[in-house]
């Protein structure tokens, strides 16, 4: 998946990834989400709305066709880069960087040449079927790019991010049915929500929903935890949960006794 920004075909096209992505020009899998322009950060809605109109218009043949229809500012143009929504025109993402701002340079008020007692003169630019070949980022530095850019990943599942992690005596989410209850664990999970609850007596505990690739469970924070490790479950990002399992009328959860962060 990726964010739906410049599909080729007037909005009917899924960000799934590769000629199937935001700018693709062929069929895209049905399973496939959508994701909207709004979830990029610093994409203003005139820049949405250009695009928008402009990919209903026909399609963009190339990402230089792309920024000179939208005439997105190079902020935007990079936005939009780092939630991988520029992928599909076939470039590596340095070298769409690297285009981008070209791109931006060659327009009117773009790069020019300051020499002191002289006018500013404007810098003859490389054309862009010149540029030499950049490798490309790793998948798990594009998937950092993206969180950072639309606040959720949608190449991968957000674990992803912190490349390999010794998974050895971690137990993961779809075990926690075949772990006998009361047995001890740790657990590796992307913190999704977390509320706080004060207690009879006046003290704090604190619920917690987390998953992994394999699925969500939750995990409980009694007042003597919380009082230990409450303050660093802060911030949605990975976390190591140690602690008992409970059994819930058939339902498994996790009673915390330590956490770490990932």
């Amino acid at each position: 998946m990726k964010a739906d920004a410049v599909s080729t075909a007037g909005g009917d096209r899924e960000p799934s990834g590769g000629r199937e992505s935001a700018a693709s020009r062929s069929p895209s899998p049905r399973n496939a989400m959508r994701i909207g322009l709004s979830h990029v950060r610093g994409l203003s809605r005139l820049a949405m709305e250009r695009i928008v109109a402009e990919r209903s218009r026909n399609i963009f043949q190339s990402l230089e066709d792309f920024l000179d229809r939208t005439r997105l500012t190079a902020p935007e143009a990079e936005a939009l880069a780092d939630s991988g929504a520029l992928d599909s025109f076939g470039h590596t993402r340095p070298e769409t960087m690297w285009r981008i701002r070209l791109h931006r340079a060659g327009a009117p008020g773009g790069l020019s040449l300051s020499i002191p007692g002289q006018a500013r003169k404007p810098v003859r630019l490389p054309a862009v079927d010149r540029l030499p070949a950049l490798p490309d980022i790793s998948p798990t530095e594009k998937l950092k790019l993206q969180y950072a850019a639309m606040d959720l990943c949608a190449a991968s599942h957000p674990l992803a991010m912190y490349g390999r992690i010794d998974r050895r005596g971690i137990t993961p989410a779809v075990d926690l049915y075949r772990v006998e209850a009361g047995s001890r664990i740790t657990t590796l999970g992307w913190l999704v929500t977390a509320k706080r609850h004060r207690t009879k007596g006046g003290e704090f505990m604190k619920f917690l929903t987390l998953e992994d690739e394999t699925g969500i469970y939750e995990a409980v924070l009694f007042p003597a935890a919380y009082r230990r490790c409450g303050d660093t479950l802060r911030g949605a990002r990975a976390f190591l949960i140690h602690g008992r399992v409970e059994d819930d009328g058939g339902y498994r959860t996790v009673t915390v006794d330590k956490v770490a962060r990932v």
